[in-house]
């Protein structure tokens, strides 16, 4: 597929975690990168997602050819995943910009939109189950694109990890396993996986302004192979060199991503290889 490069892009969310991320891939391209954040930040334009009025000057300020949106209210406690209110405000924000332009948009997504299931592997077409409020919340962003009708892509994302977060299944497992320490683990089953803020980053990157669009498509990005917490604490094992006591066994999970190989996309990284690199820069830091 022939590149289709856009000029001028508008980044929501482009303080947080993965919109900062993205930010720099984002401005390795010939583009107008315009970056939006809730909060004052250089080189940034501040706008209240949640305000109709605000979202609108904004976009007729600028007139953006492709919206990147990355932001959004993502739950940091398994109480806040439940949180319906969190969830309206993410259908709000699409919302006000779906009215205010009718530019092409990227949405980021997650793999919550599939909820639990029999099937490991999870093809595109198998969501529509979300058990959480959040999940809820995206998989119903999911369908305000699809009614619309424009080009569009849902980006479904796991979970992320990588310099910059300090909390997280990952993060703490990592710190505590280097500090000789037994991890605290979930005490009931989840599904989970997760993925490399940097290799999530530049796959974004190169969906939103290297692929033609064309009507409403969602796609998986993560890394190839069978997540479980259990796997991924036989892998933490493994690096380690330690044994993680832990009899809790967890549903597996596994991105279909026929799609994103059939542009080429795929990450080269896979969990292991960026478990190591995290492990690696924390105690780096660590020992300064």
């Amino acid at each position: 597929m022939e590149p289709d490069l856009r000029k001028k892009v508008l980044l929501t969310g482009a303080n947080g975690f993965l919109g900062g991320y993205l930010a720099s891939e984002l401005v390795s391209y010939n583009i107008d990168l315009i970056k939006t954040t809730r909060q004052k930040v250089p080189d940034s334009n501040v706008c209240n997602l949640e305000s109709r009025d605000e979202v609108s000057t904004l976009i007729n300020k600028f007139s953006p050819d492709l919206v990147v949106h990355c932001a959004a209210f993502v739950p940091k406690t398994a109480k806040e995943y439940g949180n319906n209110i969190l969830s309206f405000r993410n259908q709000t924000m699409l919302q006000n910009i779906l009215d205010a332009t009718k530019a092409p948009i990227i949405y980021i997504s997650s793999m919550t939109v599939y909820g639990s299931s029999k099937n490991v592997i999870r093809h595109e077409s198998d969501s529509g189950l979300p058990e959480s409020s959040y999940g809820a919340s995206k998989y119903e962003g999911e369908l305000l694109l699809k009614k619309d009708g424009r080009d569009s892509l849902s980006i479904r994302i796991p979970g992320l990890f990588g310099q910059g977060r300090n909390n997280g299944l990952v993060v703490n497992t990592i710190r505590s396993l280097s500090n000789n320490k037994k991890p605290h683990l979930p005490e009931s089953e989840i599904l989970w996986a997760s993925m490399d803020v940097e290799d999530a980053a530049k796959i974004i990157a190169e969906l939103s302004v290297k692929i033609n669009l064309n009507g409403y498509t969602p796609i998986n990005v993560g890394y190839s192979g069978v997540y479980s917490i259990n796997r991924f604490l036989s892998i933490c094992e493994g690096i380690f060199k330690k044994t993680i006591e832990y009899e809790l066994n967890h549903p597996e999970f596994e991105f279909d991503l026929t799609l994103l190989k059939r542009f080429n996309l795929a990450s080269s990284n896979n969990l292991k290889i960026a478990l190591i690199k995290l492990k690696d820069k924390y105690e780096l830091n660590s020992n300064k």
